[in-house]
């Protein structure tokens, strides 16, 4: 059994060996687990990583004497995930929507409106 808090890794893992890797992953989650249920622990380490650098570290966050332009620092941000979203998936709006947590409609109207360099 897969507890509820490894589903979301799963689920948002844009798994890029597709099916040869999701079955590795599960024949090693299960190896490695004792009991019957998969937990964190047993994720494999290419999860692990995927997630831990794919966030904003909080504790880097510094603010230089002079200031930052917080809107631009946003944008920017906003447009990387956009564009790694975009590259995960292939081109595929409707997938690297998804990717993002985001609806399809609301990914290309932000391309279309504040992104269309993209």
């Amino acid at each position: 059994t897969i507890s509820n808090e490894v589903m979301p890794f799963l689920l948002k893992y844009p798994w890029p060996g597709n099916v040869r890797e999701l079955k590795n992953a599960v024949m090693s989650m299960c190896a490695s687990t004792e009991g019957n249920k998969i937990n964190i622990s047993s994720l494999p380490a290419s999860i692990v990583t995927y997630f831990k650098e794919s966030t904003i570290k909080m504790d880097r966050i510094s603010i230089p004497p002079g200031g930052i332009d917080l809107k631009k620092l946003i944008s920017d941000i906003e447009r990387a995930y956009f564009k790694e979203a975009l590259k995960i998936s292939k081109g595929n709006r409707s997938e690297a929507a998804r990717l993002l947590g985001i609806k399809p409609h609301t990914f290309r109207k932000a391309l279309k409106e504040r992104f269309p360099d993209i």
